[in-house]
């Protein structure tokens, strides 16, 4: 035996498979709180699986067909609405994360200047 076969590296990708990634997908799905969409992809990627070959060619001919007439253009801008609504609150949680650093430094030097201060008040007593 090698030592690349005795390694726990060699052990572990050779069980990575698509079950565990599509659990570490839903897991951050989870995580940064896009799991409903992830859920809404699952079910359409589900339903696409179990229609027959030539339904689903002609659903995609037919939505193209439409994205040409114009016909789901309120949708195609509910989707691009929803993208850029996702990058303001994206901008707007990461602002929030720096004021609430900022504030907890503020909060810890306080602490530590009066921490400090008290430590360096003598209290005279009586002689």
């Amino acid at each position: 035996m090698t030592g690349i076969e005795d390694s726990p590296k060699a052990e572990t990708s050779s069980n990575f498979t698509w079950a565990r990634a599509f659990r570490d997908i839903g897991v951050s799905a989870i995580n940064t709180g896009q799991f409903p969409f992830f859920c809404i992809f699952i079910v359409v990627i589900l339903v696409l699986l179990k229609m027959p070959g030539e339904d689903v060619s002609k659903l995609i001919f037919n939505v193209f067909a439409n994205l040409r007439e114009f016909a789901v253009s309120g949708y195609v801008l509910f989707i691009i609405a929803l993208i850029i609504c996702g990058f303001y609150i994206k901008i707007l949680r990461n602002a929030h994360k720096k004021q609430i650093e900022q504030r907890d430094n503020l909060i810890k030097n306080l602490t530590d200047k009066v921490t400090d201060s008290s430590s360096s008040i003598t209290v005279v007593g009586d002689a």
